[in-house]
Order: structure tokens, then C-alpha cells, then sequence
């Protein structure tokens, strides 16, 4: 679905845009709440792994030492050329 920006000030200056038609076209940020085990890590983890196309993360948890975090992280360090970072 296109949502048109109502900004009169509004320009994109750059040429990005995601490859899945099911997230926002343009670079944005996300928060994501809702009470415990309503799948928030789940939406999390999905959307990284399967739909957005991305150059930097930036991930905040009261808890980092969980199962799916570090499954994460261990992917992460996998996939990641050390000289970069």
C-alpha cells in the first residue's frame, strides 16, 4: 500500500528504497511494543531476516542474553567481515 507523504517540505534525496513490497518504501524508524509474548522478538527477527534490506542496526533490550537475541548476534558474526565492523 502507497502512503503519500503530506509534507509540503518533503524531498527525497536519495535513490533507497526497500525490496519488499510490505515495508515502507523509504529509510524510517521503528519502535515495536506490546505486553509479553505478544511476538514482538518474532515480528523483530522475521523482518531482519526476511523482509528489510538494511547497512545498520540499532537493537535496545532490557534483556540481550536471550535465545533468539544471541542466535541473532551469532548470525550477525557470521555474515560480518571483521575488517568492517
Amino acid at each position: 500500500m502507497k502512503i503519500p507523504n503530506y509534507d509540503p517540505n518533503f524531498v527525497t534525496t536519495t535513490d533507497y528504497k526497500q525490496g519488499h513490497p510490505s515495508m515502507p518504501t523509504y529509510v524510517f524508524r521503528m519502535l515495536i511494543c506490546g505486553p509479553s509474548n505478544s511476538g514482538k522478538t518474532n515480528i523483530l527477527l522475521h523482518m531482519l531476516y526476511e523482509l528489510l534490506e538494511y547497512d545498520k542496526v540499532y537493537l535496545f533490550s532490557k534483556n540481550l542474553h536471550q535465545n533468539k537475541y544471541q542466535a541473532l548476534l551469532q548470525d550477525f558474526a557470521t555474515r560480518i567481515d571483521p575488517e568492517v565492523g
